[in-house]
């Protein structure tokens, strides 16, 4: 039974910072500087977490520096993920044969 409260105010800890804003700010999501803003945060946030990862994956800082650029560029040229994907770790496992 304690273990379901304390599952239950975590819930409640982690849910009022994501609600509070919204029922306090109904005028503010009219704005297109904040609604832009709000737009790129997960990015931003998937971003600062694939980052470091990326740079500790591979074994080398090298590796992780031609993997990463890799799939930038797939990504600027507009490729699917699922290739991108591929083709990033194909090119960083054949740098690690040679």
């Amino acid at each position: 039974m304690r273990d379901v409260v304390i599952i239950f105010l975590m819930a409640i800890a982690t849910w009022i910072p994501k609600i509070t804003p919204i029922m306090l700010s109904k005028d503010i999501s009219n704005s297109n500087f904040i609604r832009s803003f709000l737009y790129y945060i997960p990015y931003a946030a998937l971003s600062c977490m694939i980052f470091p990862a990326i740079l500790n994956s591979s074994g080398g800082l090298y590796y992780a520096i031609i993997g990463g650029c890799t799939s930038i560029l797939l990504s600027l040229l507009n490729m699917d993920l699922i290739i991108i994907i591929l083709c990033s770790t194909l090119c960083v496992i054949l740098l690690h044969l040679f």
